[in-house]
């Protein structure tokens, strides 16, 4: 639901799954973000990068994050992701989707994850 404010519409509200206006079958779209983790100036950085590209091309929301931040460090033990590259596919409430260690995916088993 969008609100009307003095003639200015707000952002719709992304919390939770929501509808597609004017869509014959009404489908609903979960959002969600692809979280890669790698290791800085290792070999795990070069495939990162090289997978968030092919995930973007694919329209799919990534984030790179070195695990050698806090940010990093936090996620890796929120999700217990051991190896390097590591990812993590959530939903926008933080619930895991899927998430894959040792090697990465195909860019499109996570685009078909993320567009079903």
């Amino acid at each position: 639901m969008v609100a009307k404010v003095a003639g200015i519409k707000s952002r719709p509200s992304t919390n939770g799954p929501r509808e597609i206006p004017g869509g014959l079958s009404r489908a609903k779209i979960v959002l969600m973000i692809a979280k890669i983790l790698y290791n800085k100036e290792t070999e795990s950085q070069n495939l990162a990068e090289s997978f968030a590209k092919s995930l973007e091309e694919l329209k799919v929301p990534n984030e790179l994050i070195d695990a050698d931040t806090r940010d990093g460090a936090a996620l890796a033990e929120l999700y217990d992701l051991l190896s390097r590259p590591s990812v993590v596919l959530l939903r926008d409430d933080g619930s895991v989707i899927e998430r894959w260690q040792h090697a990465l995916p195909l860019a499109t088993d996570i685009s078909y994850l993320a567009h079903q």
